[in-house]
């Protein structure tokens, strides 16, 4: 079978267990209301007791709201019906069967209130459960007063209290079965139950079954505060069903103390209903009061459960201890604590001890934390405060922080290696830029002796063919080697403070690339390149507020970088543009870019791509690092972007003249 039909089939199963409730329910309204209409008191219309109007309140209760019409003209036939088999009276019953199927409707209505569902689980839930179902009854109570007053010509009111009472007493009996709470796990109690209702049966048989005038009807009450105190709720619910039909039955025979009283028939029936009344309520108040008492001790027994097992009490010792003046006493201890205090307990619960010297000097700092390093080696915080609500119990808290103390070691020693090692790189950083500069300033006297005599030497008339390509390979490499060495004095500038004898200005964006521009024009006509200057201002006015060497020398390096590796009938691209208090200078180039797992290293020291190297494309590694450190010392920023294949997008930031004021 398919999921589409085991779904029908479901759904077929469940309709037809829902009309035999509703077939059950209509039966068994229609005999209680049979039942009701025979057993009267003698010479009135008044019924003993409506049990029908508990089980039709039941019924409709435990039917969907969205059922709620359906359920309630089910109640009225059956309940019409049932009185008239009765009393044979179709006026009667068919008020009797309109009436309490408005009353069951208004009860229904009254306990759920907005509520879809309502469970009785609380006192509160019990009171409102009253209420609603006296409510119902007095309306019921005053419509059918009405009529039988006004057929019979008995009095009204007598009518209206047995009629309401009745109903009530019935329903709060009845109905509860429909909204009764998930039943707690408890102790079987056979034995005590089968006693109690032993005991019940002799006291109602004595007192009822009786003709004697003694009146000891409370004591079956008390019996049955008995068995809601201390037995599931149906069984007591069922208990007090049966001491009211019990009670019903023998003073309709004429036993009992309230048939043996001198009192008109209006008198017993108001005593009987009033008696019912107060059966049902205290029951319902009690059983509710029972549950009541039992989800809270559930809920405190769980809470306590969770404050003494698992992390909380794998991490912290809880105490509770009891102060004479004298000394403390162990109240209630978790396992932890136990563990801590095992040594310092006596017999008798007495505490004495280091710890409970730390307790004492805790209680008076008033809620501080006291440290303290016990014989076992462990450190620990201590923490005790009074129980608001017994200034003689003190709950005392012990945390073994040993764990988190030489974490905490571990972390300032790891923090003191950590600043011995910074210092001591900054202090091979200074070294290496001193001896960067002190070398590159010895250097530059030599190189420029040999590039000056080499030039000398290439004016000489009688040098031949080799010997001129030698002088142009030592004139070529006496150029490179100045060049790494003003490098190297630049980037140890750039990486001091701002020269002071060189002050930023404002400067004209626009000329400072197109100086640029035109140095490396030469170079970029050898190679085929195509080098452009675009501006993007209204005004082609972007300025830069900074030291002017400095902004040349960065933009130069750049545009370097983008003519040296962009192959020939390719472009380099320079733009500028002013936004926001800010000069952008953006150099593009259509070269074969920079691998992506090269791009983290591109602005260190020395840093030479592969590719650069495998093509021999001539270079120091230090042009990228030399503008990063003049942009940073100018307030400026530099980026790159690139993919392989993709060429590059170099992009330099300064202050604009117009950010500056």
């Amino acid at each position: 079978m398919n999921s589409a039909g085991a779904r029908l089939a479901q759904t077929s199963r469940t309709q037809f267990r829902a009309s035999v409730v509703w077939v059950l329910s209509a039966v068994i309204i229609f005999l209680l209301a049979m039942f009701g209409a025979v057993f009267r008191f003698d010479d009135t219309d008044v019924a003993a007791w409506w049990p029908a109007a508990g089980a039709s309140a039941w019924f409709v209760l435990a039917t969907a709201r969205r059922q709620l019409v359906g359920a309630a003209i089910v109640v009225a036939i059956a309940m019409t019906a049932g009185t008239f088999v009765g009393v044979g009276r179709a006026d009667l019953s068919l008020a009797v069967g309109l009436t309490d199927a408005i009353e069951v409707v208004l009860f229904v209505l009254l306990l759920e209130g907005r509520q879809r569902t309502f469970v009785l689980q609380t006192v509160s839930d019990a009171t409102r459960l009253i209420l609603a179902a006296i409510t119902a009854s007095a309306v019921t109570g005053v419509a059918l007063a009405i009529l039988i007053s006004t057929r019979s010509g008995d009095e009204f009111l007598p009518l209206a209290v047995h009629t309401a009472a009745f109903h009530a007493s019935a329903i709060v009996l009845i109905a509860p079965f429909a909204v009764l709470p998930p039943r707690l796990k408890e102790t079987p109690r056979t034995a005590e139950i089968a006693l109690q209702t032993v005991l019940l049966a002799v006291a109602i048989i004595t007192i009822f079954g009786t003709s004697g005038e003694v009146p000891l009807a409370f004591i079956p009450l008390t019996l049955l505060g008995w068995a809601a105190f201390r037995f599931p709720v149906n069984i007591a619910l069922a208990q007090s069903i049966a001491t009211g039909a019990a009670v019903l039955i023998f003073t309709l025979a004429g036993l009992g103390p309230y048939a043996a009283t001198p009192l008109t028939l209006d008198t017993q029936v108001t005593i009987v209903s009033i008696f019912l009344l107060a059966l049902a309520m205290a029951t319902a108040l009690l059983v509710t009061a029972r549950n009541e008492v039992n989800l809270s001790s559930r809920a405190a027994a769980e809470s306590a459960q969770i404050l003494s097992s698992g992390f909380v009490d794998s991490q912290v010792g809880l105490i509770l201890v009891d102060d004479d003046d004298t000394s403390w006493r162990i109240r209630w201890a978790n396992r932890t604590a136990r563990e801590f205090i095992a040594a310092e307990v006596s017999l008798e619960g007495q505490w004495q001890g280091q710890l409970a010297t730390e307790a004492r000097a805790a209680l008076k700092l008033d809620g501080a934390v006291s440290h303290c390093v016990i014989d076992s080696g462990s450190t620990v915080n201590v923490v005790a405060n009074h129980v608001e609500s017994d200034e003689k119990r003190i709950a005392v808290q012990i945390v073994d922080v040993t764990s988190s103390v030489l974490v905490g070691e571990k972390r300032l020693e790891a923090e003191g290696e950590h600043a011995r090692a910074l210092a001591t790189r900054l202090e091979l950083e200074r070294q290496r830029d001193d001896f960067i500069a002190t070398t590159s300033h010895e250097l530059r006297t030599p190189i420029m002796s040999i590039a000056g005599y080499t030039e000398l030497l290439k004016e000489s008339p009688a040098l031949q063919a080799p010997e001129s390509d030698w002088l142009e390979a030592i004139s070529r490499n006496a150029d490179r080697l100045t060049a790494l060495v003003e490098s190297l004095l630049t980037l140890g500038r750039a990486s001091a403070a701002p020269d002071l004898h060189s002050p930023a200005e404002v400067l004209r964006a626009r000329e400072i690339v197109e100086d640029v521009v035109s140095m490396h024009c030469p170079l970029a006509n050898i190679k085929n390149v195509t080098l452009s200057v675009e501006t993007f201002d209204a005004d082609e006015e972007s300025t830069v507020y900074a030291v002017a060497h400095d902004v040349s020398r960065a933009v130069a390096n750049l545009v370097s970088n983008a003519v040296k590796f962009t192959p020939a009938n390719g472009t380099v691209r320079v733009t500028t543009s002013t936004a926001d208090g800010e000069t952008t200078i953006t150099i593009v180039d259509t070269g074969p870019g920079i691998p992506e797992d090269a791009m983290a290293h591109i602005f260190e020291r020395f840093y030479r791509a592969p590719d650069a190297e495998r093509s021999s494309t001539p270079g120091t590694g230090l042009g990228l690092s030399i503008t990063a450190e003049l942009a940073h010392r100018n307030r400026g920023t530099v980026t790159v972007e690139s993919s392989a294949g993709a060429g590059v997008t170099a992009v330099l930031r300064f202050p604009s003249a117009a950010g500056e004021r």
